[in-house]
């Protein structure tokens, strides 16, 4: 991609930004994706507030490993992003007009309301 571009010094300065970015953004969506993994696998500990940091960190360690090598397996194998992009939007899509407002309403009905008329307790 960044191949085709002339060999000049501002165009060097754009593939140094543009891989600075790439570097520092990569870590962070790692760390909201391997928090929601760990959530959804692990909830229950969250819940009892029993999530032991030794277990946690090594938790974290392996996802962190586990989403480099699909990454990088991914990255690797895939050479057309077309039908990755029309997957993950048609994916998406469904996702969020059909199942997620159905997963919230079954969320709402099933907990106590926010705002009860209960009074408060001293």
């Amino acid at each position: 991609m960044l191949n085709n571009l002339p060999k000049d010094d501002l165009v060097l300065v754009l593939i140094a930004c543009f891989l600075f970015a790439i570097v520092v953004n990569y870590p962070l969506s790692n760390v909201s994706m391997r928090i929601s993994i760990d959530y959804l696998l692990f909830s229950k500990e969250y819940h009892e507030k029993r999530v032991k940091k030794s277990r946690q960190n090594l938790r974290m360690a392996a996802y962190s490993v586990v989403i480099l090598v699909v990454s990088c397996l991914l990255g690797s194998f895939v050479t057309d992003v077309g039908p990755v992009f029309s997957l993950t939007g048609s994916l998406t899509a469904t996702l969020l007009t059909l199942v997620f407002p159905a997963m919230i309403y079954l969320r709402l009905r099933s907990s106590p309301p926010f705002l009860s008329h209960a009074e408060p307790s001293p």
